[in-house]
């Protein structure tokens, strides 16, 4: 695994798991970055489908509150075994299966696998430019089938309104190695996202960019 990456997921272990869902959805969301966790809540009632995949798990608290009378199963994928251990005990009623890997390298799954993807506040996490990043579109665009979703969101440092507090607490976690977003902005994200899906839109909160993108099927050889 790339050490940027592992070293950044390591640090999510029982006890800071434990504090996830109010230090981070709750405090961090609201007073820091400006986008309160309403927003992600809707945003995955929205996206979700009966067979859905979550790049980047957290704690499992978004597609817990998040999943419809439709969703049926879910699939967790993340480098931190922690955090698929917490997001599976949680999401038992959505029969869930754990992949531990690195979201910077193909997923491993099947084309058109899954009726929609999340990826939730994972890109600011994940080192690299917006453009590198961005391959995990093209494989969430490849993994889920023509007609589903892709949404996530991811805090960004340009082209959105970044508080002095929220500055100095990006400066912080960049500065730790658990956010790598210093150059991210809205314009590549923008950019990047319309290389991926035909259809797409982006609502930002704060500094918090929420994405949401319809998988089209691909236009006939002529």
């Amino acid at each position: 695994m790339d050490q940027q990456v592992h070293e950044g997921q390591s640090r999510y272990n029982p006890f800071t798991l434990a504090l996830y869902d109010l230090i981070v959805l709750g405090l961090s969301c609201r007073l820091v970055w400006g986008c309160p966790k309403k927003h992600l809540i809707r945003m995955f009632r929205r996206g979700m489908g009966a067979r859905h995949l979550d790049v980047g798990v957290g704690t499992g608290y978004l597609p817990l509150h998040g999943a419809g009378a439709t969703t049926r199963h879910i699939t967790l994928f993340d480098a931190n075994q922690h955090s698929l251990h917490a997001s599976s005990q949680r999401l038992k009623a959505l029969d869930p299966d754990t992949v531990q890997g690195n979201a910077l390298e193909p997923l491993p799954f099947a084309d058109d696998t899954f009726d929609s993807a999340s990826a939730n506040f994972l890109l600011h996490c994940m080192p690299g430019s917006v453009a590198d990043k961005g391959a995990l579109f093209e494989e969430l665009q490849r993994v889920v089938r023509p007609g589903g979703t892709v949404f996530g969101s991811t805090i960004l440092a340009e082209g959105v309104p970044v508080s002095g507090r929220a500055r100095r607490l990006m400066a912080f976690y960049n500065g730790k190695g658990v956010f790598h977003n210093t150059a991210d902005s809205l314009a590549d994200l923008d950019e990047r996202l319309a290389g991926a899906f035909k259809d797409h839109t982006l609502t930002v909160h704060g500094c918090v960019a929420l994405f949401e993108a319809t998988v089209k099927a691909p236009e006939p050889a002529l």
